[in-house]
């Protein structure tokens, strides 16, 4: 999160203003190292997750194709193609999360950026000896995707200048869960209560958790300890939430096409043709986020069968990447005055987690111990369904002629189309449940209970294009090549309906937690518009060798891009779509009761006002676990002291919130993509291949250099969405070759430099993708005419990819990958 550097707030706090620092922390104590000038942008990491995949991925394709020729000017062919992919996704995720407010960072270090400021260091301690919880979830994904197509070509030479072409094909896909008992994605959260102190390390490529840990609560005494006191083991994990998708999609296309060729001289013929086009693309999901017993506060340790869970040693995945501190890390958290009186414990870095052994016996043993269904939602949250139907005809010339002695090759068309875009969408409103301090979840309603919303949408373009191709003399051709193209919108933009309302980030809007996000669709939105001009010069100096040296433009008006505007969350009728229970005049006559008794006026107190002047059924709802005494336990209409946050969770635990009659609407900042902008794109590209006489040996090579007119601006206010050129970059590939009647092999390294993902990745911060270069081999072998084997290494070095927000500091997503192998064979009869 981006924000202006302010002196006189404290670093951490600033994400939450004004949220009231922990007690006994004063401001002034917070240790800044290297600040930033008073209104310099800056930015602070709410959390930092390692995560480990494993996929399994099975293909199966079959083609089956019929010809029949009846006449000698007549052939017919029949084809009709399945494909399924079944994908399985495992994985584990370990993680710290320092947003929320409840612990000041004590200590920061800047890393001195003129532009943008990013913390190297943190550091957050807790007098107070509440531990924080660290983040140890299981991940579960079975999806099922299918393919059938069927498609009649029929070609028809009507006479030796004439002739015809007409094909049709009609697909039907979906993409559904591979297992409809449990959904197509689900995350079951488990994590353990024991971080006393933690914060980061920044200054490489890896960020490193740092921490000290133990299980006793400081404070009280109280607490598990697992299996080792003062270690986190797997007898320290606790249940905490589950989250289940349940999501389906289905597409059919039908596509008609006439072509038709005249050849009306030697050097020259004629293309027409005629298109029919339409497409119906639908997609319906549910969402389920429910705590297990342990809740958010991890407050059941043990509940998580030691025999289910195996180590996890991150750092043995993080190959080439150091996990341990070096002097400067451990004088930065040496001078940071750490307070370990009590253990004698220092600063460590985080990197062993758990994984599941079967995550779905997992899954099911924590849901059956919380009374949860084994099951996803049945209620629907999101039902849209997208059509498109597209008429064309164009109609294309090609002549050869002599310009002045030298051979030119003229190729003019035109082509227009006409598309029609009709946009249908149910979804459900979204209830904002405030479960405890700032745990806040969004939780969709039925779509079939929410109104109809039709959006339409229309445009007509015609395309000309223009190639002419000069011989200049026998080793040297120039190209010139003029046309206008468009690019149609992302079917995802164009659905309808507000979905992905996200909660308050971290918080109660009413003490000035950031809103969350939500996203919407654009019917509307017309295809990227292109005028394109190329020129090239090539020059075959030799046989098989060549060098060229090409221009292009490209004149976009309309490049589509997306808005954020902060706003109220309605439907498409104006109503309400999503109340908001942090604030409106119930969180108002809490704080009221809160400065009358002389209380903090903060997130834990605030909840818990207003928990204990609620009646329950009213806005609040009281749960208790098996096997809990609810007279010892938080609920609805308790005293505000009865049960608090020393010595126990049980507000946390047994209370839940939502909005009541006189609760505000929702406002959030809301995602929908708009034809914003105009920008104008240029580079060179050059190419060079050479064999080396006829040794079978060759080089080829390729550089493209390309220039933008707008770009994103690292500076630039983190309150307003800029618009901005994305994938633009310079890349070149060198690719050493050998060829001859038996094996084929090439060499090849590629790079590509930096360039901007999406401008608004999270809200209006922008995500990049880092410099990347990697070398792939591919040696193939015909055995005989008839049977060849290949085989591919692709990455042999196993260079990773970073993704990046303003700057190479502030790290989004590290991707360690690997070598790929691949081995095929091929016969043909």
């Amino acid at each position: 999160q981006s924000i202006p550097y302010d002196s006189g707030t404290p670093p951490a706090m600033r994400v939450q203003a004004p949220l009231v620092p922990a007690p006994d922390i004063d401001v002034a104590d917070v240790n800044v190292i290297n600040a930033p000038t008073v209104g310099q942008q800056t930015n602070l990491t709410p959390g930092i997750r390692y995560y480990h995949e494993d996929q399994e991925r099975t293909r199966e394709n079959t083609q089956i194709t019929l010809q029949f020729r009846p006449m000698e000017s007549l052939t017919a062919t029949l084809d009709y193609t399945h494909a399924e992919q079944d994908l399985l996704v495992n994985g584990a995720e370990f993680s710290f999360w320092f947003g929320g407010g409840t612990f000041p960072t004590t200590d920061i270090q800047f890393d001195g950026n003129p532009q943008v400021a990013t913390p190297i260091y943190t550091w957050l301690e807790n007098p107070t000896g509440e531990v924080r919880d660290l983040g140890v979830t299981q991940n579960y994904g079975d999806v099922t995707n299918e393919l059938d197509s069927v498609g009649l070509n029929v070609e028809f030479q009507a006479s030796d200048t004439l002739s015809f072409e007409l094909d049709h094909h009609s697909s039907e896909s979906s993409s559904l869960p591979g297992d409809d008992t449990i959904g197509s994605y689900f995350n079951i959260a488990t994590g353990a209560q024991g971080v006393w102190a933690q914060g980061y390390v920044n200054t490489g490529d890896l960020p490193l958790l740092v921490g000290v840990y133990e299980d006793d609560n400081r404070a009280t005494g109280t607490g598990s300890t697992g299996n080792v006191s003062g270690e986190f083991d797997v007898g320290d994990l606790g249940s905490t939430v589950r989250q289940g998708f349940y999501a389906r999609a289905w597409g059919e296309v039908d596509q008609t096409r006439l072509d038709g060729k005249w050849d009306f001289s030697d050097q020259g013929s004629i293309d027409f043709g005629v298109e029919l086009s339409s497409m119906e693309a639908t997609q319906k999901s549910s969402f389920l986020q429910e705590v297990l017993e342990g809740n958010w506060g991890v407050s059941t340790p043990g509940d998580v069968p030691a025999n289910m869970m195996e180590e996890l040693n991150f750092a043995s995945l993080f190959d080439g990447y150091s996990t341990t501190l070096s002097a400067a890390d451990r004088a930065f958290f040496d001078q940071a005055g750490l307070d370990i009186t009590n253990s004698g414990q220092q600063a460590e870095v985080f990197t062993t987690g758990f994984i599941a052994k079967d995550v779905k016996a997992l899954g099911k043993l924590l849901s059956d111990n919380a009374g949860l269904p084994w099951a996803p939602n049945p209620d629907d949250g999101v039902n849209r369904t997208i059509t498109e139907d597209i008429t064309a005809f164009y109609i294309q010339a090609s002549y050869e002629m002599e310009l002045a002695g030298m051979p030119l090759d003229i190729l003019a068309g035109l082509r227009h189309e006409k598309t029609e875009v009709e946009s249908i969408g149910q979804v459900a409103p979204t209830q904002i449940i405030w479960q405890g301090d700032n745990d806040l979840i969004g939780q969709p309603g039925n779509a079939a209970d929410a109104p109809i919303q039709r959006g339409t949408g229309e445009y007509s373009h015609t395309l000309p294009s223009l190639s002419l191709a000069l011989q200049i003399n026998d080793d040297l051709i120039g190209r010139f090549a003029y046309s206008k193209t468009i690019s149609r919108p992302d079917y995802n933009r164009m659905l309808l309906g507000i979905n992905g309302v996200q909660p308050p980030q971290g918080g109660p809007t009413i003490l000035g937690a950031a809103p969350g996000t939500a996203l919407n669709g654009n019917p509307d939105l017309q295809p990227l518009e292109s005028e394109n001009i190329d020129l090239s010069l090539e020059w075959y100096y030799a046989d098989s060798s060549y060098f060229a040296v090409g221009y292009f433009m490209k004149d976009v008006p309309n490049f589509v891009g997306t808005a954020v505007s902060t706003e109220e969350v309605l439907t498409s009728d104006g109503q309400p779509f999503t109340l908001d229970p942090t604030n409106g005049p119930r969180a108002q006559a809490a704080i009221d009761q809160l400065e009358l008794e002389g209380r903090a006026v903060n997130q834990q107190n605030l909840f818990r006002m207003i928990a204990s002047m609620a009646t329950e059924g009213v806005g609040c709802t009281t749960s208790f676990g098996d096997g809990e005494d609810a007279t010892n336990s938080a609920s609805c209409g308790a005293d505000f002291d009865a049960f608090g946050y020393e010595g126990g969770t049980g507000w946390e635990d047994n209370v839940d919130l939502t909005a009541v009659a006189g609760d505000p609407t929702y406002i959030a900042r809301v995602n929908f993509p708009v034809d914003n902008e105009s920008a104008k794109l240029d580079g060179w590209e050059i190419a060079w291949q050479h064999f080396f006489g006829d040794t079978g040996f060759g080089l080829q090579a390729n550089y493209t250099i390309v220039d933008g007119d707008i770009e994103f601006d690292i500076t630039g206010d983190p309150t307003t969405t800029q618009f901005a050129l994305t994938g633009l970059s310079d890349s070149a590939n060198m690719v050493l070759i050998y060829e001859d009647d038996s094996w084929s092999a090439r060499l090849a390294y590629n790079w590509r430099d930096s360039f901007l993902v999406t401008p608004t990745d999270a809200a209006n911060e922008p995500r990049h993708t880092e410099e990347y270069s990697q070398l792939d081999l591919s040696v193939g072998y015909n055995i005989t005419d008839n049977f060849s084997v290949n085989f591919e290494a692709i990455n042999l070095t196993g260079e990773d990819q970073r993704q990046y927000a303003r700057t190479e500091r502030q790290l989004i997503q590290l991707t360690i990958q690997d070598t790929r192998y691949a081995l095929g064979a091929r016969y043909t009869f």
